[in-house]
């Protein structure tokens, strides 16, 4: 929590705009308390906002330059939005499922979109996200090797060994 408060002071002080991504509520609510005893404006969206407050939130983050950052729940500020005006977003915790990652980045790579887009996940060492990270870069690697047609490549992945064993089991072939 401390380098993510300090990455997005760096970047307020450049003139920068924020998204940062948490599946947690508890996390969502302790990085606004931190940015507000900061004097940063920011705004929230969680899945419990209604549909108005969550298209103010939006709003204001795009149009008010005050608004320097937006802290939104993964699942509901993941997709079907567009936050253009940010050109740093930040994943406070991991998904277990790299789509969910790359929609939530998508949410800056719009239409729109100015400049460029800088991406970071924050990842504590000796934890288990660490190997959450590892699972993501192999699902996301079988995924590549199937749209690809890499067979080869596939095999190589505990999971993708368990996809080719599904996909022969019932007769079909990639």
């Amino acid at each position: 929590m401390k380098t993510i408060i300090e990455d997005i002071v760096s970047a307020v002080e450049s003139e920068e705009k924020v998204i940062v991504f948490s599946q947690y509520t508890g996390t969502i609510m302790e990085l606004k308390k931190e940015l507000i005893e900061k004097k940063i404006g920011c705004r929230t969206l969680t899945g419990s906002d209604k549909m108005d407050a969550r298209q103010k939130s939006i709003d204001d983050f795009e149009n008010d330059d005050k608004i320097k950052v937006m802290i939104l729940n993964i699942d509901a500020g993941g997709v079907g939005i567009n936050l253009t005006a940010a050109s740093i977003v930040m994943f406070a915790d991991m998904d277990w499922v790299p789509g969910v990652h790359e929609q939530a980045e998508d949410r800056a790579h719009r239409i729109g979109q100015k400049g460029t887009v800088n991406v970071y996940y924050y990842v504590c060492l000796n934890t288990i996200e660490e190997d959450i990270v590892k699972l993501l870069n192999s699902k996301k690697g079988v995924v590549n090797a199937i749209l690809e047609g890499n067979k080869r490549r596939i095999a190589k992945s505990s999971i993708g060994s368990e996809f080719l064993k599904l996909v022969s089991s019932r007769g079909q072939s990639i």
